[in-house]
Protein backbone atom coordinates (compact mmCIF):
# COMPACT_ATOMS: atom_id res chain seq x y z
CA UNK A 1 0.00 0.00 0.00
CA UNK A 2 2.97 2.19 0.67
CA UNK A 3 4.00 2.20 -3.09
CA UNK A 4 0.37 3.21 -4.24
CA UNK A 5 0.15 6.21 -1.97
CA UNK A 6 3.73 7.24 -3.51
CA UNK A 7 2.10 6.31 -7.14
CA UNK A 8 -0.95 8.74 -6.79
CA UNK A 9 0.88 11.34 -4.90
CA UNK A 10 -0.44 14.81 -6.66
CA UNK A 11 2.24 16.79 -4.82
CA UNK A 12 3.06 19.97 -7.19
CA UNK A 13 6.19 22.84 -6.07
CA UNK A 14 4.71 25.07 -8.44
CA UNK A 15 0.79 25.70 -8.98
CA UNK A 16 -1.79 23.67 -7.15
CA UNK A 17 -3.64 21.11 -8.94
CA UNK A 18 -7.55 22.80 -9.88
CA UNK A 19 -10.41 20.71 -8.71
CA UNK A 20 -13.83 21.19 -9.49
CA UNK A 21 -16.87 19.38 -7.60
CA UNK A 22 -19.70 18.69 -10.30
CA UNK A 23 -23.08 17.61 -10.19
CA UNK A 24 -23.54 16.27 -13.40
CA UNK A 25 -22.12 14.78 -16.79
CA UNK A 26 -22.92 18.39 -18.00
CA UNK A 27 -21.09 20.01 -15.61
CA UNK A 28 -18.35 18.06 -15.69
CA UNK A 29 -17.77 18.50 -19.41
CA UNK A 30 -17.65 22.21 -19.02
CA UNK A 31 -15.34 22.12 -15.84
CA UNK A 32 -12.86 20.38 -17.94
CA UNK A 33 -13.53 22.95 -20.99
CA UNK A 34 -12.48 25.74 -18.31
CA UNK A 35 -8.82 23.78 -17.40
CA UNK A 36 -10.03 22.13 -14.18
CA UNK A 37 -7.57 18.85 -13.51
CA UNK A 38 -9.85 16.98 -11.16
CA UNK A 39 -13.01 16.27 -11.08
CA UNK A 40 -14.83 15.72 -8.28
CA UNK A 41 -18.94 14.38 -7.67
CA UNK A 42 -21.23 15.03 -5.45
CA UNK A 43 -24.52 16.28 -4.51
CA UNK A 44 -24.54 19.94 -2.68
CA UNK A 45 -27.75 19.99 -1.43
CA UNK A 46 -26.87 16.94 0.56
CA UNK A 47 -24.25 18.68 2.45
CA UNK A 48 -20.37 19.01 2.17
CA UNK A 49 -19.72 15.76 1.09
CA UNK A 50 -23.59 14.60 -0.43
CA UNK A 51 -23.11 11.67 -2.51
CA UNK A 52 -24.27 12.04 -5.58
CA UNK A 53 -26.73 8.95 -7.21
CA UNK A 54 -24.64 6.21 -8.21
CA UNK A 55 -26.23 6.88 -12.13
CA UNK A 56 -24.35 10.57 -12.07
CA UNK A 57 -21.26 9.36 -10.39
CA UNK A 58 -20.75 6.88 -13.08
CA UNK A 59 -21.26 9.03 -15.92
CA UNK A 60 -18.98 11.81 -14.46
CA UNK A 61 -15.99 8.46 -13.88
CA UNK A 62 -16.53 7.92 -17.43
CA UNK A 63 -16.41 11.43 -18.65
CA UNK A 64 -13.15 11.46 -16.97
CA UNK A 65 -11.39 8.16 -17.56
CA UNK A 66 -12.20 9.29 -21.45
CA UNK A 67 -10.79 12.87 -20.53
CA UNK A 68 -7.66 11.19 -18.69
CA UNK A 69 -8.55 12.92 -15.62
CA UNK A 70 -8.89 11.74 -12.31
CA UNK A 71 -12.37 11.60 -10.66
CA UNK A 72 -12.96 11.73 -6.71
CA UNK A 73 -16.39 11.24 -5.26
CA UNK A 74 -17.66 12.21 -2.25
CA UNK A 75 -19.62 9.11 -0.28
CA UNK A 76 -21.29 11.23 2.77
CA UNK A 77 -20.53 11.24 6.50
CA UNK A 78 -19.13 8.13 8.48
CA UNK A 79 -22.35 8.44 10.48
CA UNK A 80 -24.40 7.90 7.98
CA UNK A 81 -23.02 4.19 7.33
CA UNK A 82 -24.07 3.30 11.19
CA UNK A 83 -26.83 0.56 10.51
CA UNK A 84 -24.94 -0.34 7.33
CA UNK A 85 -22.38 -1.69 10.06
CA UNK A 86 -24.43 -3.04 12.63
CA UNK A 87 -26.13 -5.40 10.18
CA UNK A 88 -25.38 -8.76 9.64
CA UNK A 89 -22.79 -9.77 6.19
CA UNK A 90 -26.10 -11.04 4.72
CA UNK A 91 -28.04 -8.11 5.42
CA UNK A 92 -25.30 -5.41 4.31
CA UNK A 93 -26.03 -3.73 0.92
CA UNK A 94 -23.16 -2.29 -0.40
CA UNK A 95 -23.63 0.00 -3.27
CA UNK A 96 -22.64 -0.84 -6.90
CA UNK A 97 -19.07 -1.02 -8.36
CA UNK A 98 -17.17 2.08 -8.79
CA UNK A 99 -14.41 0.74 -9.81
CA UNK A 100 -11.78 3.75 -11.84
CA UNK A 101 -12.40 6.39 -9.84
CA UNK A 102 -9.10 8.05 -8.90
CA UNK A 103 -10.00 9.03 -4.98
CA UNK A 104 -12.67 8.52 -2.71
CA UNK A 105 -13.58 10.86 0.76
CA UNK A 106 -16.07 10.67 3.29
CA UNK A 107 -16.71 12.86 6.37
CA UNK A 108 -16.53 12.58 10.37
CA UNK A 109 -18.82 15.42 11.32
CA UNK A 110 -20.90 14.17 14.80
CA UNK A 111 -17.85 11.77 15.36
CA UNK A 112 -16.15 13.82 17.82
CA UNK A 113 -18.03 12.68 20.81
CA UNK A 114 -17.46 8.96 20.08
CA UNK A 115 -13.73 7.93 21.37
CA UNK A 116 -13.56 4.90 18.89
CA UNK A 117 -13.97 7.28 16.33
CA UNK A 118 -10.90 6.34 14.25
CA UNK A 119 -12.06 2.84 15.01
CA UNK A 120 -15.05 3.59 12.82
CA UNK A 121 -13.93 5.37 10.43
CA UNK A 122 -11.28 2.19 9.13
CA UNK A 123 -14.25 0.33 9.31
CA UNK A 124 -16.42 2.21 7.41
CA UNK A 125 -14.17 2.30 4.47
CA UNK A 126 -13.39 -1.34 4.67
CA UNK A 127 -16.99 -1.81 4.53
CA UNK A 128 -16.90 0.41 1.28
CA UNK A 129 -13.69 -0.68 0.32
CA UNK A 130 -14.97 -4.26 -0.44
CA UNK A 131 -17.63 -2.53 -3.20
CA UNK A 132 -15.29 -0.37 -4.75
CA UNK A 133 -12.48 -2.51 -4.95
CA UNK A 134 -15.01 -5.48 -6.97
CA UNK A 135 -13.68 -7.99 -5.22
CA UNK A 136 -10.27 -7.79 -5.63
CA UNK A 137 -10.32 -7.50 -9.35
CA UNK A 138 -9.64 -3.79 -9.21
CA UNK A 139 -7.40 -1.42 -6.67
CA UNK A 140 -8.48 -0.93 -3.32
CA UNK A 141 -9.70 2.74 -3.90
CA UNK A 142 -7.21 5.37 -2.28
CA UNK A 143 -8.96 7.90 0.29
CA UNK A 144 -8.72 11.42 1.02
CA UNK A 145 -9.00 12.05 4.92
CA UNK A 146 -11.26 15.11 5.59
CA UNK A 147 -10.64 17.79 7.86
CA UNK A 148 -13.51 20.29 8.91
CA UNK A 149 -12.11 23.30 9.69
CA UNK A 150 -15.35 24.31 11.28
CA UNK A 151 -14.92 21.16 13.27
CA UNK A 152 -16.69 22.49 16.11
CA UNK A 153 -19.93 23.44 14.41
CA UNK A 154 -19.54 19.80 12.71
CA UNK A 155 -19.02 18.27 16.08
CA UNK A 156 -15.70 16.72 14.55
CA UNK A 157 -12.66 15.83 15.36
CA UNK A 158 -10.09 18.45 15.55
CA UNK A 159 -7.80 19.02 12.92
CA UNK A 160 -4.71 17.73 14.66
CA UNK A 161 -6.53 14.30 15.77
CA UNK A 162 -7.20 13.70 12.41
CA UNK A 163 -3.81 14.45 10.48
CA UNK A 164 -1.86 12.55 14.04
CA UNK A 165 -4.24 9.85 13.03
CA UNK A 166 -3.27 9.33 9.80
CA UNK A 167 0.55 9.91 9.90
CA UNK A 168 0.38 7.54 13.16
CA UNK A 169 -1.04 4.62 11.34
CA UNK A 170 1.49 2.48 9.91
CA UNK A 171 -0.66 -0.01 8.98
CA UNK A 172 -4.62 -0.33 7.93
CA UNK A 173 -6.14 3.11 7.77
CA UNK A 174 -2.75 5.44 7.30
CA UNK A 175 -1.79 3.39 4.30
CA UNK A 176 -5.11 3.63 3.25
CA UNK A 177 -5.05 7.74 2.62
CA UNK A 178 -3.36 9.31 -0.25
CA UNK A 179 -3.96 12.92 0.77
CA UNK A 180 -6.30 15.25 3.29
CA UNK A 181 -8.44 17.84 2.33
CA UNK A 182 -9.81 20.88 4.60
CA UNK A 183 -12.96 21.87 3.59
CA UNK A 184 -16.23 23.84 5.61
CA UNK A 185 -19.08 21.58 6.84
CA UNK A 186 -21.42 24.35 7.21
CA UNK A 187 -21.50 26.72 3.75
CA UNK A 188 -23.07 28.82 6.16
CA UNK A 189 -20.66 29.62 8.60
CA UNK A 190 -18.08 31.50 6.36
CA UNK A 191 -15.33 30.97 4.36
CA UNK A 192 -12.44 28.21 4.54
CA UNK A 193 -9.85 30.85 6.20
CA UNK A 194 -12.56 32.53 8.44
CA UNK A 195 -12.68 28.89 10.42
CA UNK A 196 -8.69 28.06 10.37
CA UNK A 197 -5.50 30.53 10.09
CA UNK A 198 -2.88 30.41 7.62
CA UNK A 199 -0.32 29.42 9.91
CA UNK A 200 -2.57 26.83 11.05
CA UNK A 201 -3.32 25.28 7.25
CA UNK A 202 0.18 26.02 6.90
CA UNK A 203 1.51 23.67 9.61
CA UNK A 204 -1.11 20.96 8.45
CA UNK A 205 0.02 21.28 5.02
CA UNK A 206 4.01 20.57 5.85
CA UNK A 207 2.94 17.70 8.05
CA UNK A 208 0.87 15.78 5.43
CA UNK A 209 3.08 16.68 2.94
CA UNK A 210 6.02 15.29 4.47
CA UNK A 211 4.53 12.13 4.63
CA UNK A 212 4.26 11.69 0.71
CA UNK A 213 0.53 12.56 0.99
CA UNK A 214 -0.95 15.51 -1.03
CA UNK A 215 -2.52 18.43 0.83
CA UNK A 216 -6.04 20.03 -0.78
CA UNK A 217 -7.70 22.98 0.58
CA UNK A 218 -11.37 24.00 -0.22
CA UNK A 219 -14.57 25.70 1.77
CA UNK A 220 -15.76 28.34 -0.74
CA UNK A 221 -12.81 29.79 -1.86
CA UNK A 222 -12.47 32.52 -4.21
CA UNK A 223 -9.52 33.66 -6.39
CA UNK A 224 -9.49 36.84 -3.92
CA UNK A 225 -8.57 34.49 -1.53
CA UNK A 226 -5.29 33.17 -3.52
CA UNK A 227 -2.49 35.17 -2.37
CA UNK A 228 -3.05 34.22 1.30
CA UNK A 229 -2.75 30.46 0.47
CA UNK A 230 0.39 31.37 -1.42
CA UNK A 231 2.43 30.45 2.11
CA UNK A 232 0.43 26.81 2.35
CA UNK A 233 1.53 25.42 -0.70
CA UNK A 234 -1.40 23.30 -1.29
CA UNK A 235 -1.19 20.44 -3.91
CA UNK A 236 -4.69 21.22 -5.01
CA UNK A 237 -7.31 23.64 -4.61
CA UNK A 238 -10.57 22.60 -4.85
CA UNK A 239 -13.83 24.80 -5.46
CA UNK A 240 -17.47 24.56 -6.84
CA UNK A 241 -18.58 28.00 -5.62
CA UNK A 242 -15.79 29.90 -7.27
CA UNK A 243 -16.48 27.44 -10.62
CA UNK A 244 -20.08 28.34 -10.94
CA UNK A 245 -21.97 31.14 -12.15
CA UNK A 246 -22.12 34.07 -9.74
CA UNK A 247 -20.00 31.82 -7.33
CA UNK A 248 -23.35 30.01 -6.28
CA UNK A 249 -22.60 26.66 -5.50
CA UNK A 250 -26.07 25.40 -6.20
CA UNK A 251 -25.98 27.32 -9.75
CA UNK A 252 -24.30 25.42 -13.13
CA UNK A 253 -20.64 25.02 -13.61
CA UNK A 254 -19.29 27.82 -15.98
CA UNK A 255 -16.82 26.94 -18.64
CA UNK A 256 -15.50 30.93 -18.00
CA UNK A 257 -15.37 30.85 -14.29
CA UNK A 258 -13.34 27.40 -14.68
CA UNK A 259 -11.26 28.84 -17.01
CA UNK A 260 -10.53 32.35 -15.02
CA UNK A 261 -10.06 30.86 -12.08
CA UNK A 262 -7.17 28.21 -13.61
CA UNK A 263 -5.49 31.14 -14.88
CA UNK A 264 -5.87 32.95 -11.23
CA UNK A 265 -4.29 30.57 -9.92
CA UNK A 266 -1.43 30.06 -12.43
CA UNK A 267 -0.70 33.34 -11.85
CA UNK A 268 -1.32 33.83 -8.15
CA UNK A 269 1.58 31.05 -7.62
CA UNK A 270 3.59 31.10 -10.38
CA UNK A 271 6.72 32.13 -8.97
CA UNK A 272 7.60 28.53 -7.45
CA UNK A 273 10.44 25.87 -8.10
CA UNK A 274 9.72 23.59 -11.22
CA UNK A 275 8.12 20.08 -10.20
CA UNK A 276 8.78 17.28 -11.72
CA UNK A 277 5.99 15.40 -10.88
CA UNK A 278 2.91 14.36 -13.00
CA UNK A 279 -0.89 15.12 -12.03
CA UNK A 280 -2.68 11.28 -11.99
CA UNK A 281 -4.04 10.78 -15.50
CA UNK A 282 -1.23 13.14 -17.01
CA UNK A 283 1.69 12.41 -19.39
CA UNK A 284 3.06 15.84 -19.58
CA UNK A 285 1.94 19.27 -18.12
CA UNK A 286 -1.52 20.39 -17.22
CA UNK A 287 -4.23 16.97 -17.09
Amino acid sequence: MTESISETRIIQESTPQLLVSVRSAAEAVAAIAGGCQILDVKEPSRGSLGMADLAVIEQVMQIGMDSGIPVSAALGEVADYRFALAASDAERQLPPVLAGLSFTKIGLANLNVDRSWATRWQDTMSFLAASLSSGGENPEPRWVAVIYADWVAANAPPPEAIVDCVLSSSRSLGNQIAGVLVDTWSKKSGRLLDSLPVEQLRDLAQSVQQSDRFFAVAGRLTSTMLPELVDVRPDIVAVRSAACLGEDRTSSVDVGAVRNLRDRIDRTFAVRSTSTELPIGASHGPA
